[in-house]
């Protein structure tokens, strides 16, 4: 894909022709560059403007390939489950690629959580010359758990501790670059898209050195394109869309359901997906109206129900995912074969490794969203746009500063040792408040994308002038 999108580019950007001359007079003279230019610029009085302009096609198929570039490799995606469909391993992955531009504060936890527990992972198991890599192998469900059956289960970091320091298993001594081998991204393709995102940003800080307008477009496309940046380098070490795991086995004769349950597992279990949950449910909600009466007597109603469900799932769909993946990042959850896969990470215990991976991910939001503000007083068409555009980017910036204080402030009252009725329930007050805020900030990401596309409308002359990068390079003009 990202090859294909880098051909077309250039095909676009670096093929101009002439109009065909026709010279006057005498048919068999050889036409002057002074007789073509006239017919290049148009007029022989005008000059030759094309150069120094861009169109609004050039704006947005530059931030859309700059986007899309980096959404796809930029996210490095757990590892699917042995067996799954190449549908299902898209989808998960083209649900990444939604939430990265939609809300990328999430990715970016995930992404944290992974790199510090990689970190730790190394250290841990250093004299098994581990790297980051096999810990980011190990977090992205990279190792299965085999016993004398062939059963097979997902080896957590937890699971893998319990297991070596009982002699159950051997701790994988295995190669960094067999490991990297299994890794779907090569140097080209990341060293394209890291060329892509570079000459954008370097692009529009140029424009605002010279003067010219910053369309909402590229401001948002810059503010992803930062992020990516840091989601990269987190995920420098993990190997990307990898869909082979390493088998290790049991050393003693177990099963594997008796020895997972035999581990010290303090962290709740949960072992269906998010997606499974949300079809029970309202599976379950039909079948209770339409299974518990007569199905003459409901018959009308069926289309009713329908009617009124199906739009009420696409609207809460979204934030209820919302809500889930968060559950998923900030409590942590037990792996089985059935569980959810898409977001596990190791989740961090001490409060040096919580404070740096969940105070690190909140300011990288926090100005994620400031980026937006910088566009208070951009061109707009209406003052609804305007006012549209502000009130989106401040609920952007102040979403994450609640998401802190609801994380921050239990692990303040435990530091601190506060413990009473009033602290509890401002507690309970401020989660009720930043759920509150979920569907309200998931509008507001969207109210951006909406206003960034409508402000390519009747832009200004200014946002169409293109930079002038003779002004940043010495050079001898007549």
């Amino acid at each position: 894909m990202i090859y294909f999108a880098t051909a077309v580019y250039v095909l676009l950007h670096s093929s101009y022709a002439a109009p065909p001359f026709t010279p006057s007079g005498n048919e068999t003279d050889f036409p002057l560059v002074s007789d073509i230019v006239p017919f290049v610029a148009g007029t022989s009085d005008e000059p030759c403007v094309y150069p120094s302009q861009r169109s609004v096609w050039d704006i947005v198929w530059g931030c859309l390939a700059t986007l899309l570039a980096c959404a796809w490799v930029s996210v490095h995606p757990n590892m699917p489950k042995r067996g799954e469909s190449s549908i299902k391993v898209t989808a998960r992955r083209l649900e990444l690629m939604i939430w990265t531009i939609i809300a990328p504060e999430l990715i970016i936890t995930w992404a944290m959580q992974q790199w510090s527990g990689a970190r730790r992972l190394a250290k841990k198991y250093q004299k098994y010359n581990w790297t980051k890599t096999h810990g980011h192998f190990l977090q992205m469900c990279g190792f299965l758990l085999v016993d004398e059956d062939n059963t097979e289960q997902i080896l957590t970091p937890w699971n893998l501790e319990w297991f070596s320091t009982q002699g159950m298993v051997d701790v994988p001594e295995i190669p960094e670059s067999e490991i990297k081998d299994r890794s779907k991204g090569d140097i080209f393709s990341k060293t394209m898209v890291l060329g892509q995102t570079t000459w954008f940003v370097v692009q529009c800080i140029a424009r605002i050195m010279q003067g010219l307008v910053l369309t909402q477009l590229e401001l948002v496309t810059l503010a992803l394109a930062a992020l990516h940046a840091f989601m990269f380098f987190l995920w420098l070490h993990k190997p990307l869309a990898a869909r082979s795991p390493i088998t290790v086995r049991l050393r003693m004769i177990r099963k594997i359901k008796r020895a997972v349950e035999d581990s010290p597992e303090t962290i709740e279990h949960d072992t269906t997906s998010f997606w499974a949950k949300l079809f029970h449910y309202f599976t379950a909600q039909k079948d209770h109206i339409f299974k518990t009466s007569p199905s003459d007597n409901l018959r009308p109603f069926k289309r009713t129900y329908a009617f009124i469900m199906l739009p009420t799932l696409v609207i809460l769909l979204p934030i209820i995912r919302f809500a889930d993946i968060a559950g998923q990042l900030f409590r942590g959850r037990t792996l089985t074969s059935e569980g959810d896969i898409t977001f596990f990470a190791e989740r961090p215990i001490q409060f040096k490794s919580v404070f740096l991976t969940s105070g690190t991910s909140f300011s990288v939001a926090v100005i994620f969203g400031a980026i937006h503000c910088a566009g208070w007083y951009f061109h707009f068409h209406t003052p609804t746009d305007a006012w549209l555009w502000r009130i989106s980017s401040a609920v952007t910036t102040a979403t994450p500063l609640l998401a802190a204080m609801v994380f921050g402030v239990p692990w303040l009252m435990v530091i601190l040792s506060i413990q009473s009725r009033y602290t509890v329930k401002i507690l309970h007050y401020v989660k009720l408040a930043f759920l509150f805020t979920i569907p309200f900030y998931i509008v507001a990401r969207l109210i951006l994308l909406g206003e960034a596309l409508a402000g390519m409308r009747n832009l200004p002359p200014s946002a169409l002038a293109a930079v002038k990068w003779s002004d940043f390079f010495p050079h001898i003009s007549q």
